[in-house]
């Protein structure tokens, strides 16, 4: 309660000081509103640039992977096939002293081991080869 000795100054004051605390807090409140406004807004900005980051990995995975397989395969044909040109060489030069060595043998009457020492074979890639043989 104002007391009878408060003058018209006094509560001219005290008017102000309440209108300003309430401007204050308007001030206030709008402030928060404001600030809430842009962290939301950033927020958002966040959620939307995280998104089109994850969108954006994926997409690239996914042409990544498919460049790599198109390229893997290539590769693979032609590593492949440079791998079997070279197996099969070499089967064909072992395939070529084992029938020296037969011929040797069969027909010049070598005797097995000379044979092996002038075709330039293992006994054992003889005999494993001639396994081959059989087995095909």
């Amino acid at each position: 309660m104002i007391e009878s000795t408060t003058n018209v100054k006094d509560i001219h004051d005290i008017i102000f000081t309440i209108r300003e605390m309430s401007a204050d807090e308007k001030t206030r409140y709008e402030a928060q509103m404001r600030e809430k406004a842009i962290m939301d807004e950033r927020s958002a900005l966040t959620n939307s640039e995280r998104r089109g980051f994850k969108k954006g990995i994926e997409k690239g995975k996914a042409l990544g992977l498919e460049k790599g397989k198109a390229l893997g395969v290539k590769e693979g044909l032609e590593k492949g096939k440079a791998l079997g040109e070279k197996t099969g060489i070499e089967k064909g030069k072992i395939q070529s002293k084992i029938e020296l060595v037969d011929n040797l043998v069969s027909n010049m009457n070598f005797d097995f081991e000379t044979a092996l020492k002038a075709a330039n074979i293992s006994e054992e890639q003889y005999n494993k080869c001639k396994s081959e043989q059989k087995g095909n």
